[in-house]
C-alpha cells in the first residue's frame, strides 16, 4: 500500500515523503510558524505512528516520529531544550533521507 500517490510503486517513496513532511514541519516549528500542537496534528502523533507502521514506513523513520511525539512535553517541561531537540530530529531525518532512493515517475518516459 502506498501512503502517498507517487506513481512509481516504490516503498521508499513513502519513506522519503514522510521525511520531507517531517522536515518541513520541524522547520516551521523551529521558526515559530506553527505550534507543537500543530506539529502533532501533522505528523508527530500516535495515529501517525500506527498509520506509518501499517503502510510499511521504515522502522528508523518511525522511531524519529516517535521521538517527535514528545515535543509538546519537552516544550512544557523543559522549554530550554526544545530547540536542540528539533535540531536533533532534523539531523536524524536528513541522515535518513540521504539513504532513500530518488522519487521517480512511472515508466522510462519520465511522465507522471
Amino acid at each position: 500500500m502506498r501512503l502517498f500517490e507517487i506513481p512509481n510503486g516504490k516503498a521508499q517513496s513513502n519513506d522519503k515523503i514522510v521525511l520531507i513532511v517531517m522536515l518541513g514541519t520541524l522547520e516551521a516549528l523551529k521558526t515559530n510558524k506553527i505550534t507543537t500542537r500543530e506539529a502533532e496534528l501533522v505528523i508527530f502523533s500516535p495515529w501517525a505512528l500506527e498509520l506509518f507502521s501499517d503502510v510499511g514506513i521504515d522502522r528508523k523513520i518511525i522511531e524519529v516520529v516517535q521521538k517527535g511525539c514528545f515535543l509538546e512535553d519537552i516544550e512544557s517541561l523543559m522549554p530550554d531544550k526544545l530547540a536542540k531537540e528539533i535540531d536533533d530530529l532534523q539531523e536524524e531525518a536528513l541522515d535518513l533521507m540521504g539513504k532513500c532512493d530518488e522519487i521517480l515517475p512511472y515508466g522510462s518516459y519520465g511522465k507522471f
